[in-house]
């Protein structure tokens, strides 16, 4: 059983990592607060573990380290795109 917790582990894991370019080379087509809900949301998974087992704590801490490095992305984007902006221009 812990073999197909970690293949299925990792297949998701690299399901992660289109999106993560996407995010960090189109932050605007991602929806920031559904990132941001969802890294919140992982991390409450990892508060409620109660045995650090890998099988059971892999696939709850790997949400919160991917899910956190896509929220991450847009939230630093939507940082620097305000502070790019010249002075008295609109938006």
């Amino acid at each position: 059983p812990s073999l197909a917790v970690y293949a299925g582990t990792l297949a998701w894991a690299i399901g992660y990592l289109p999106t993560i370019k996407k995010a960090h080379l189109l932050p605007a087509s991602e929806n920031t607060l559904s990132w941001t809900l969802y890294t919140i949301a992982a991390l409450l998974n990892v508060a409620a573990l109660t045995t650090l087992e890998p099988a059971v704590a892999l696939p709850p801490l790997l949400a919160l380290c991917l899910s956190g490095t896509i929220a991450v992305l847009l939230l630093s984007s939507k940082r620097t795109t305000k502070q790019e902006r010249p002075m008295g221009s609109k938006g």
